[in-house]
Order: C-alpha cells, then sequence, then structure tokens
C-alpha cells in the first residue's frame, strides 16, 4: 500500500484508538469514502477527507494507452523470465519438451482453441477495446487478468456489506470490523516461504478455541486479502487485510468489555501463531483493528491493493521498500536485483489466492457462490465484435516494441482502418482482409510462407 493511501486511513495501531479515519477507495471513476473509526456511534461528525491524499488517487482508466503499454511490459517481462527458466529446467533435464508451458506466459497470446482467431470487441460500458479467444492465465497477481478478476471481487466485498448492514437494525445494527494482520520480515525468506508462514499462523488463528468461541457469539464471518510488498533490507511482506462481519454492533466505547475481548482474542492468538511459526514475535504497532462504518465501497479498497500493479504512474512505497509496481518497473528497466526478485514473485505468486471468505458467508449474504479467479478471467466482458485478426498477424504485433498496446487503442480510438494502417507502418506487412458475417472484416498474414513469418519476427524481435 502506498504513502497517499497509508496517510489516507490515518495511523494503524491497535494501541491509538483515538484516531479516527477516512478511506478514499476505489480506482475508478468515483471515489467511495469508508470511515474505519473507533469511535462510538456511526452518528458522531466526521471530519473531511485529506484532500492532499485524494488528489493522489489517480483513477485508473483500463482503456488509456498508459496501461495498456504498461500491462504489456508486464505480460512481457513475465512472458520472457518463465521461457527462460524453462528453457534452463529443460537443459539440466528438471523438465521434457513436452512438458505444459506455464499458463503465465501464454496469457493473452495463444488462442482459447487451435486455429481460431481472435476477435476485437468494444465493451459497451467502457468504449474501450480488447481482443477476445485467447487464453487466460487466471492469476490475480498479473495485471492482464487482475483487471478482470479485482471488479469482480469488489462487486462481492460490497455486495456482502450492504447485505450484511441491511440485515441490521436501528436499534440493533451489525458491526463490521477492518483488521490488518503481519509477521516479522525476514531478510532472505522466499516469498512461498513467508506466504506459507502467514498462511500457517491464520489457519491456526481460524481453528483456535478462542476464536470460535468469538464465531460462535457474534457470527464472525469474514473476508480475507492479501497484500505484498519487498524490502531490500527486510525482504518479503505479506500482510493480511480481513473485514470481519459481526451479528451484533461492538465498539470500545459503548461496549468496552466485549470490544476488549475481540481485540484480545484475535492479537494474541495472532502473536501466539506467529511466535511459533517463525520464532519471532509480532510488533502490535504493526497490526490494526478497528470499526468500519459508512458506505459500500470497501470492496474497491481492498481491491486497489493489487489493482495498482496496473497503474502507469510510480507508486511510491515507504523508504527502502517497493511495492510490485515499483518492483516491476526496475525489472522491466534490466535492474539485475529486480529481475531476481520477479522470478522469485512469480514462483511465490502461483497458486496464491488474492482473497478467501468464510465458508457459506457469500451464499448467506448475497446468495451466490463465488466463482474461481480462473473462471472470472475466462469470462468474455461482452460488448460488440469490430473485426477479426488471425493469429499470425496476433503473434507479430508481440515483436513490435508497444505494438499490442499501440495497435488497440489506434483501434479504440480511430478504428480498426487506422489499427491496420499502424500494423503496415510497424511491419511492412500489408495484412489481407476478407469479409466475414454482419459486414465485419478478417485480416491476416496467410499468404506469407511460415519460413518468412519466421525471419520477420526474428528481425523485429532485434528491433524491439
Amino acid at each position: 500500500m502506498d504513502n497517499s493511501t497509508s496517510k489516507a486511513i490515518g495511523q494503524r495501531s491497535v494501541g491509538r484508538r483515538e484516531v479516527s479515519s477516512t478511506v478514499a477507495v476505489g480506482e475508478g471513476a468515483q471515489s467511495v469514502s469508508v470511515a474505519l473509526s473507533n469511535e462510538a456511534s456511526p452518528a458522531v461528525e466526521r471530519s473531511s477527507l485529506d484532500k492532499d491524499a485524494i488528489s493522489r488517487e489517480k483513477s485508473i482508466d483500463m482503456s488509456s494507452i498508459g496501461v495498456k503499454k504498461r500491462i504489456a511490459s508486464i505480460k512481457n517481462l513475465t512472458r520472457a523470465v518463465l521461457l527462460k527458466q524453462r528453457k534452463e529446467a529443460i537443459e539440466a533435464g528438471e523438465l521434457s519438451e513436452e512438458s505444459n508451458v506455464d499458463r503465465r506466459a501464454l496469457c493473452g497470446r495463444a488462442p482459447i482453441e487451435s486455429g481460431s482467431s481472435v476477435v476485437v470487441k468494444r465493451d459497451d460500458d467502457t468504449g474501450g477495446v480488447y481482443a477476445s479467444g485467447l487464453q487466460r492465465c487466471g492469476s490475480v497477481w498479473q495485471p492482464c487478468c487482475a483487471c478482470k478478476i479485482l471488479p469482480e471481487r469488489s462487486r462481492i466485498v460490497d455486495g456482502c456489506y450492504k447485505a450484511h448492514q441491511a440485515l441490521g437494525s436501528s436499534d440493533s445494527p451489525n458491526g463490521t470490523l477492518f483488521c490488518t494482520l503481519t509477521q516479522p520480515h525476514r531478510k532472505g525468506a522466499t516469498l512461498k516461504e513467508a506466504a506459507k508462514q502467514m498462511a500457517k499462523s491464520w489457519e491456526g488463528l481460524r481453528s483456535s478455541h478462542g476464536f470460535r468461541k468469538l464465531r460462535d457469539r457474534y457470527g464472525f464471518g469474514y473476508i480475507k486479502v492479501t497484500e505484498i510488498t519487498y524490502s531490500k533490507v527486510y525482504g518479503w511482506h505479506v500482510h493480511y487485510h480481513i473485514l470481519f462481519f459481526l451479528d451484533a454492533w461492538v465498539d470500545e466505547y459503548q461496549k468496552p468489555d466485549e470490544w476488549s475481548l475481540i481485540e484480545d482474542t484475535i492479537m494474541s492468538t495472532w502473536g501466539k501463531q506467529v511466535r511459533k511459526n517463525t520464532g519471532r514475535n509480532i510488533s502490535l504497532e504493526a497490526q490494526d483493528l478497528r470499526v468500519v462504518w459508512g458506505h459500500a465501497g470497501i470492496g474497491d479498497y481492498l481491491s486497489k491493493i493489487s489493482l495498482e500493479v496496473t497503474r502507469n504512474d510510480r507508486k511510491l512505497a515507504k523508504q527502502d521498500s517497493y511495492s510490485v509496481s515499483e518492483l516491476a518497473d526496475a525489472a522491466i528497466q534490466g535492474e539485475a536485483w529486480a529481475i531476481a526478485v520477479w522470478c522469485d514473485y512469480l514462483a511465490g505468486t502461483k497458486g496464491m489466492r488474492f482473497s478467501s471468505y468464510s465458508r457459506g458467508l457469500v451464499k448467506r449474504l448475497i446468495d451466490e457462490e463465488p466463482a474461481t479467479d480462473e473462471e472470472i478471467a475466462e469470462r468474455d466482458h461482452g460488448g460488440i465484435a469490430e473485426g477479426e485478426l488471425s493469429m499470425e498477424l496476433w503473434r507479430l504485433l508481440h515483436f513490435v516494441a508497444d505494438g499490442v498496446a499501440m495497435f488497440m487503442h489506434c483501434w479504440q480510438t480511430s478504428g480498426p482502418e487506422e489499427a491496420i494502417k499502424f500494423f503496415e507502418k510497424q511491419t511492412g506487412i500489408t495484412p489481407h482482409a476478407s469479409s466475414i458475417e454482419k459486414g465485419l472484416k478478417r485480416w491476416d498474414i496467410t499468404p506469407l510462407n511460415k519460413q518468412e513469418f519466421k525471419r520477420l519476427t526474428n528481425g523485429m524481435l532485434v528491433r524491439a
């Protein structure tokens, strides 16, 4: 999480409960305010949002050229790293030539079905264009699929929050707590090791006698998301942000005994589990527990923790600490240390879940079963088809610097004909156009034989 967001939510300290915080959430066209507070009642007057913090929170337009280029750059970085690792593993005899390629290396590059075309569609809501008919990795830790997965996760969180509040009454409102749990850094630990330790501590907390008593007494359903940062000094920092849903309103002023019970149970049990799994003690200053009140929108706030990797501006983390976005920037620029860290990032996030829910919570509150990340990523946005591209033409675009991003931007702003002109200018190849159903066109480079195609792509790879 960047400095501006940290300032927006205020101090994260269990021991400093007098601080009231208002969070600027959302990466879209609107910002929604969600108050995180330990004050007595939602009716208490709150201070206005930090205007400087809000001004630093820029909206992400997923159809902008800057975001398109950034996503393409990170995808190319990931693909290059994974294919290099695969080649080294094959040469070392650890993999066979027939072994499957990591899905993240094929994301947005390979067709869903052999011989299929890329269909360019325009989104009805945003006006942006996207390519359908391609394989998706389904990883929320990669920007292309994160752009599809995180809005859906945000919708579920907001839906649960609204439904949970609606179940309460003015006389007996339901409560929601926002909790941040961390563990000490350990220099030299891989991301996979750090994440595994956090997961073990969380499972220990969930299965503890004290937590089960809280669940039985207050309902205590939860939604948990994971945040990752990196420090050159301390290594990987994996921490959790959790929304606890209570079937009663509890805060430290109206119900101090109950608040102390909840706080002490969570923090003491978490400390024991972390000490058991890492051999080190937690810092209470790094943990947080507070009451949530206000408008729905907390889902956007939680989702932006991961969505920030798609931003095309530099998000400054704390001194000597790097967000995933900054790591990607450094690796794309060729910094050796960052490339090594990115390799570890890819290994550590493989199969890692961004969000999880207590059993039955989503079904009970909004009457649906959450789809998996893979299912969300593979969904078609819908929209109107505006043309088709052969796979040969699509692959050729990847050998041009910023080729896919610029091609899709030209299509989005000026139409398919201008996009084809861009392709011709960059490659020296004039695609063959043919009419397909409903008056749409299909462009391909099928007259080129495979050897000529290989020669062209090799040449462009050098130039790019």
